[in-house]
């Protein structure tokens, strides 16, 4: 992976402008690792969950969250890891500060370098 100092503006513009879609996206959202420990989560994810940031960063959702959604979700983002495809799955969710539950859609996909190839990142292909 390239190192911030080595990239050009252009390529810092770039990573900051994700960066920014990422923290402000109106949809929860989470960055794991291969050990499905969270690595970053944004505010409507905190929102969803009913925990900070902090309670989630270094930890597995399912270590915080309990019940048989989440085992389930966890099992698809091994599936994707695995796989390397994007999934799609629709459960019903009670989230954090809700009187019931409502369908949800959860979007897992891998992150890849430009190669398609997923992590550790290379610079070139």
């Amino acid at each position: 992976m390239a190192v911030w100092a080595e990239m050009d503006s252009y390529a810092q513009a770039d990573w900051a402008a994700m960066g920014l879609a990422f923290a402000q996206s109106p949809f929860a959202r989470a960055i794991h690792d291969e050990d499905l420990l969270c690595l970053a989560v944004n505010d409507r994810m905190c929102q969803v969950l009913g925990f900070t940031a902090g309670q989630l960063v270094g930890r597995r959702i399912a270590d915080v969250v309990h019940g048989t959604q989440y085992d389930a979700m966890e099992q698809l983002t091994r599936q994707v890891l695995r796989s390397g495809e994007a999934a799609r799955w629709q459960p019903d969710w009670q989230a954090a500060g809700e009187a019931g539950e409502h369908a949800w859609l959860a979007v897992v996909s891998p992150l890849k370098d430009p190669c398609g190839l997923p992590p550790p990142f290379r610079s070139e292909c």
